[in-house]
């Protein structure tokens, strides 16, 4: 099958029609261009199709890096809250640390006077314990020389 073309003029521009190997190619001829100005109109528009591709790829970029700081910013936002329920507690642990070492403090003088109060109780324990000895060695002898006499 031979290439045969078929123009017809659509007012602003001129449509061919070219028939090759059994294949329907459409071109369009703006008025005055020739093949090398058409080819570098194709080249153009590839050009901004190339640009379009790469302006949506910056916009889909920029959305994700949108979302990326959103997400950050609520970490951030929950990293302060837990940062501030640690200072909270931090700082009740310092005084219920100051609490007990007062109380510590009374109780060690209270120790002191605990054992002051054992020491006594010892020593009076050993007390009735000698005056019950010397009793039963002073009535012990008693008791033996009245039998003797």
């Amino acid at each position: 099958m031979s290439n045969s073309i078929e123009v017809f003029n659509c007012g602003y521009f001129v449509v061919g029609i070219c028939f090759e190997q059994s294949a329907l190619v459409l071109e369009m001829f703006w008025y005055g261009f020739n093949k090398h100005q058409m080819s570098k109109l194709k080249q153009s528009e590839f050009s901004t199709e190339e640009r379009e591709r790469e302006i949506t790829q910056v916009v889909q970029s920029v959305n994700e890096l949108a979302q990326m700081m959103k997400d950050l910013s609520a970490l951030v936002i929950d990293q302060g809250t837990i940062v501030d329920r640690i200072d909270y507690n931090i700082q009740n642990v310092a005084t219920s640390v100051e609490e007990g070492f007062k109380q510590l403090q009374k109780k060690g003088g209270m120790l002191k006077c605990a054992t002051v109060l054992v020491i006594l109780c010892f020593i009076m324990i050993v007390l009735l314990i000698l005056k019950g000895v010397i009793l039963m060695i002073i009535l012990g002898y008693r008791t033996d020389s009245s039998l003797a006499s």
